[in-house]
């Protein structure tokens, strides 16, 4: 039974069990009948892939880096008629460019919350006029210039 299985056994729970509920053999209570609580955000994170990249961090890195080096190697190795050469050391060039996106990803994720990268992408793209400017980057003060309280209409 373990440790404390004589002090439950006699009704007084063991030294560990002072801030859970008591609840008598056989009364129905089970584990699905209650709610839980507390749940951690580090349980709702995607686990870290590959260097630290979560499944969807890795196929957005897989599928830029595909998009980018087949087509660039395909027509190069067109160029001297080799293209299914091409395409494959594009491929190859790909899984580089992988492990290059994941290690640049890992040293700017590092020590920072979580979506940190994903709002740094977005503002260097800002930055460069590649989207439209819809994050809010400096402090401002809002006003709605009601200077008198208004009555309520009854």
């Amino acid at each position: 039974m373990g440790r404390g299985g004589h002090a439950r056994r006699r009704g007084r729970g063991a030294a560990g069990d002072r801030d859970l509920p008591r609840h008598a053999v056989g009364d129905g209570a089970d584990v699905t009948d209650e709610e839980i609580v507390f749940l951690p955000d580090r349980l709702n994170r995607s686990p870290a892939v590959f260097l630290g990249l979560s499944d969807g961090e890795l196929r957005m890195a897989g599928l830029v880096n595909l998009a980018a080096w087949i087509p660039a190697w395909g027509g190069g190795g067109a160029l001297f008629g080799q293209a299914v050469l091409g395409s494959g050391a594009g491929a190859l060039a790909a899984g580089g460019g992988i492990w290059a996106t994941a290690r640049v990803l890992r040293r700017l994720k590092r020590g920072r919350p979580e979506g940190y990268h994903a709002d740094a992408v977005a503002a260097w793209l800002e930055d460069r006029n590649l989207k439209p400017k819809t994050m809010l980057r400096e402090s401002a003060v809002w006003d709605i210039r009601a200077r008198r309280p208004r009555r309520r209409r009854r």
